[in-house]
């Protein structure tokens, strides 16, 4: 296996939405440990870097791009990778439960959707844009909810853990274009037109602020509705340098 095809699915940059996972264990009423290592395992060693590999295959992205500065050129090796990374999350999501497996087939199914060139629904900046918040958003949290405590995907969560996973989505809504900045030039030069491009940079910053804001209101509310008013104070100081940077 070559260096580029090892660098390009990015395990340290699938960290970043490792605050959603944990979110959820939050939320759990009994943790198991057992299925919340392995759920963690699945997701964040196999399930997100095969969509980063995926992605980047059909990109083929020369500039910073998932945590790498300068990407080295991608291997044809790298889409079996991608695919071997997706088959293994599957079948290790197995043995939490075939509910759980089915999810992250979907999950998959969503990445490919979004990348492949036949589809490419990165050519379409609103809907991409729903689609990557929520299924990277609310759908991942429900799904870590589901796991961790071994319950069934189609058990009725309580109506705050429902409100949390909205807001879990208006997070990603508001992160995910700023991501979208720096590969402006290598987007138009693919022909993709990204949320962000649709908006502008100015346009991006303002929207992301008051997406982030919002999300944030929402989450104090949640907080000190369920009588942690600390956490609302907590949650805020700690997202405060995400806002101060949304200023264009």
């Amino acid at each position: 296996m070559t260096k580029s095809t090892l660098m390009h699915p990015g395990i340290p940059f699938s960290w970043f939405p490792m605050p959603v996972f944990l979110l959820a264990a939050c939320f759990t009423d009994d943790i198991g440990w057992t299925r919340f290592s392995m759920a963690f395992i699945v997701i964040h060693f196999l399930l997100y870097p095969a969509s980063n590999a995926f992605n980047s295959y059909y990109d083929g992205d020369t500039g910073s791009i998932g945590g790498l500065k300068n990407p080295p050129a991608v291997d044809s090796e790298l889409l079996p990778v991608s695919l071997m990374l997706d088959c293994l999350a599957v079948i290790f999501g197995c043995f939490l439960s075939w509910q759980f497996a089915a999810a992250l087939l979907f999950y998959g199914i969503c990445s490919k959707i979004y990348s492949h060139d036949k589809i490419r629904l990165k050519k379409r900046p609103v809907v991409s844009w729903l689609g990557i918040s929520i299924v990277q958003g609310g759908f991942i949290f429900l799904v870590a909810y589901f796991a961790i405590q071994d319950k069934s995907l189609f058990f009725k969560p309580p109506p705050h853990v429902v409100y949390a996973s909205v807001l879990i989505s208006l997070l990603m809504m508001g992160s995910y274009p700023l991501t979208q900045i720096y590969q402006h030039d290598a987007d138009e030069k693919r022909g993709d037109m990204t949320i962000s491009m649709l908006l502008g940079i100015k346009g991006t910053f303002i929207v992301t602020g008051l997406i982030l804001l919002i999300s944030a209101a929402g989450f104090c509310c949640l907080f000190a509705g369920l009588g942690k008013p600390v956490l609302s104070l907590l949650f805020a100081v700690l997202q405060s340098p995400g806002y101060a940077s949304c200023h264009p």
